[in-house]
């Protein structure tokens, strides 16, 4: 399992109800299923664990902006040359880095934005409501595999669409909500 990702595979057996010391689709939930939950949660709000991301643009223009929002440890090269923290502004809300004064370099000056992106350290400190999302759709997923059709267990019968299109229990997209405009439920 990545370091990135929402649930451990403890959390996944659980979200499943598979019983303690029953390990043999430990493989598939760590390999499969909680990389993919983790793809549909951040589809909703964005990274969630922490990392680093590198944004590229030829040069030129007075600002880039970054596919993410809530941004931090933001450092800058034009043209390969580092750039001074005081030649840029980053608006982390909005995940936009303004040129301090002018262009960022001539037009075919490569911009290279070196920034990170993501509201918890670790897997552990994952807000609760995008954690308990992420088990929501991953049993949701689960009993889905398992069974070979929808779950009608759960009393659960909408489901939604994320931006890219998933479909995921209303209930779930219900507690990512908040997180739609880049804040994760639980941080300002």
């Amino acid at each position: 399992m990545a370091t990135t990702d929402l649930l451990t595979l403890d959390d996944a057996r659980r979200a499943c109800l598979i019983p303690d010391g029953v390990t043999d689709r430990d493989s598939d939930l760590a390999g499969t299923y909680v990389p993919a939950v983790t793809d549909v949660v951040e589809d909703v709000v964005g990274p969630v664990v922490a990392r680093t991301f590198t944004r590229t643009e030829l040069g030129g223009g007075e600002a880039v902006v970054l596919p993410h929002v809530g941004v931090s440890a933001v450092s800058v090269t034009v043209a390969g040359a580092a750039v001074a923290s005081t030649g840029f502004v980053v608006d982390e809300a909005a995940g936009i880095v303004w040129a301090s004064s002018g262009a960022f370099g001539g037009t075919t000056d490569e911009v290279v934005v070196t920034y990170t992106a993501g509201v918890a350290t670790s897997t552990a400190d994952v807000p609760a409501p995008i954690r308990l999302a992420a088990r929501m759709i991953l049993a949701w997923m689960w009993r889905r595999d398992v069974n070979g059709r929808p779950d009608q267990a759960s009393g659960d019968k909408t489901t939604s669409k994320t931006p890219s299109g998933y479909d995921i229990p209303q209930a779930a997209l219900s507690l990512l909500r908040p997180s739609a405009a880049g804040r994760a439920p639980g941080f300002a």
